[in-house]
């Protein structure tokens, strides 16, 4: 069993190799090298390796170097690709799979992924829908009509260790433009809604 820690992609897992070249390379340029770039990719039931491999070039008369830009990631210079922090994020959240539990699906392939790492993938590509989040927000409750329901989570506290209180997922649906916000809140009073 691999436990990942940073910069430690294990070498046995398959690659695929892109190449990315610069537009527009000067007549004449000479290739001096390259970078390349690892992430853990995932695609439905294997992972593999995404290796991005940018040529380098010199001009033989110039001390400028020529290469291409990475393509964006979700989390710059992080080891996970996005399609692998998709899959976390739709695992949880779509499928309701705890993450102790996704986390012992990606053992059982050979790779431990940390909780904490996980945990902050997530969180991060959380802050990043963040914008998303609120114009879903500003759509549904500027809506005309709004169906609205609550429904009982048990949530831990950090007051007391191993115990949990009663708190509610909202949720409003505007099935005009078909969109639907959560919110959470720890009562049912009718002023949540009504503040929201």
């Amino acid at each position: 069993m691999r436990l990942l820690r940073r910069k430690s992609i294990p070498s046995d897992l398959p690659r695929q190799v892109e190449v990315i070249e610069p537009d527009d390379v000067p007549e004449g340029a000479i290739r001096i090298g390259e970078e390349i770039s690892e992430r853990i990719e995932f695609s439905p039931g294997k992972l593999y390796v995404r290796q991005i491999v940018r040529p380098k070039y010199r001009l033989p008369e110039e001390d400028n170097i020529i290469i291409s830009e990475l393509p964006s990631d979700l989390i710059p210079k992080c080891m996970a690709g996005n399609s692998l922090i998709s899959q976390f994020i739709v695992d949880k959240f779509y499928d309701h799979i705890p993450l102790y539990r996704v986390q012992g699906i990606f053992k059982r392939s050979g790779i431990d992924f940390p909780k904490a790492t996980i945990n902050g993938w997530i969180r991060k590509a959380a802050e990043l829908l963040s914008p998303l989040y609120k114009h879903i927000e500003k759509k549904v409750i500027q809506s005309d009509y709004i169906q609205a329901d609550e429904t009982s989570i048990k949530v831990l506290t950090d007051k007391k260790q191993g115990a949990t209180h009663l708190g509610y997922f909202w949720i409003y649906y505007a099935p005009h433009i078909k969109s639907c916000l959560f919110t959470y809140d720890n009562s049912r009073r009718s002023s949540v809604p009504e503040s929201t």
